[in-house]
């Protein structure tokens, strides 16, 4: 079988990358070319060029596209609103519509974002998404597109890990712990967040076991980013560290970040008789990914 991951040089990307490999041919796209493996084939080129996009889908012809191509820094996607639009929803329409034409598979990596917020208990796929930022409205707009195709899976997620230009949230941390650095986190932001190889783990079991639709994959649980970070402080022993409680509407962010992403994720389970991790078991794996 030969699988396609855009975005393949990104956290979630690199993870797929390593993984599916072992058993799938993989044709790889990013700006840059990421560490080299056997079984994949790499091609770097910029994804919101038409021509270039659709001239490499002709040449691989995959069974499965990976959508994970993304700009995941939310306030860069205020200031580059079209580049935003461009890469979450017109290049992923046109790889979409390539697979529509061959009938083939299409996976889209979607965001909690899509949602404002508001909302007490966890979000379901039934409720109705109302996205307060760029990043979500563009991720948002392509699920519309997207969840027509009956060949399509969209899965709404957030991912924490480590990548290779440590620009994410758990690069900042360790970071930050390492040179001493305060840390300022929300009390009031929650989220459910999974380790980016257990999402990749899920993907390469939907490979096997096909599903179709809109799914949330997450945690089994939802945490502030206050208390997430306070457990992987405690985890990994660290002996000195300022951590500030602070409320979400005290940082002047660019973007809008909405208060309450917690993702119910029961239909996922349900549908491929699976536990999803813990906050603990994402902890745990973030700890022995660094050891």
């Amino acid at each position: 079988m030969k699988i396609a991951i855009t975005g393949a040089s990104g956290m979630l990307g690199t993870s797929l990358v390593k993984l599916l490999r072992k058993k799938y041919k993989i044709f790889a796209t990013s700006l840059s070319k990421s560490l080299d493996y056997t079984n994949v084939e790499w091609e770097c080129f910029d994804i919101t060029s038409q021509s270039l996009l659709i001239s490499w889908l002709e040449k691989v012809r995959p069974e499965v596209i990976i959508y994970c191509a993304a700009i995941v820094n939310l306030d860069l996607c205020e200031k580059e609103k079209e580049q935003a639009k461009s890469i979450h929803f017109e290049s992923a329409k046109i790889a979409l519509d390539f697979q529509k034409k061959t009938k083939k598979r299409f996976i889209y990596i979607s965001s909690d974002g899509v949602f404002d917020g508001t909302k007490k208990l966890s979000y379901k796929e039934n409720d109705i998404p109302n996205p307060i930022n760029i990043y979500a409205k563009t991720k948002y707009l392509a699920e519309q597109e997207i969840i027509k195709y009956s060949q399509s899976l969209i899965l709404r997620t957030n991912i924490v890990g480590f990548n290779k230009n440590s620009t994410s949230f758990m690069d900042w941390v360790v970071r930050s712990l390492k040179y001493d650095k305060e840390l300022n986190l929300f009390t009031d932001a929650y989220f459910s967040p999974i380790y980016v190889d257990s999402l990749s783990n899920v993907i390469e079991k939907i490979i096997k076991m096909p599903i179709y639709g809109l799914y949330h994959c997450a945690s089994s649980e939802s945490i502030s980013k206050y208390d997430f970070v306070k457990k992987f402080i405690e985890e990994m022993n660290y002996k000195t560290f300022t951590i500030n409680p602070i409320s979400i509407e005290e940082f002047d962010f660019i973007a809008r970040r909405p208060k309450n992403l917690a993702l119910d994720i029961s239909k996922l389970e349900r549908k491929l008789n699976i536990e999803l991790p813990s906050i603990s078991d994402c902890i745990m794996s973030l700890r022995n990914s660094i050891n």
